[in-house]
């Protein structure tokens, strides 16, 4: 990401919650399609979305992520 003048701004740092059965299938895919993403972005593995606390996501912002991402099983959580 270039700034004024041609400046170089660092990547924002996100955060990612990211489900084994769902989106951790997903996150693999890509890499082995030789797609990438900004090394800013961090991935926590979890075994469901609904595990989330949000005091987490609170944490993060106070951490310094500019933006957390919950990619959520939706009602194929199987610990619901």
């Amino acid at each position: 990401m270039s700034g004024p003048a041609g400046e170089r701004r660092p990547e924002p740092a996100i955060l990612v919650f990211s489900t084994n059965t769902i989106s951790d299938p997903g996150i693999d895919l890509a890499g082995s399609s030789h797609m990438a993403y900004p090394t800013s972005v961090k991935v926590l593995a979890l075994p469901c979305s609904s595990g989330v606390d949000p005091r987490w996501v609170l944490r993060a912002i106070e951490a310094g992520f500019a933006g957390v991402f919950i990619a959520a099983d939706g009602t194929d959580c199987a610990y619901l």
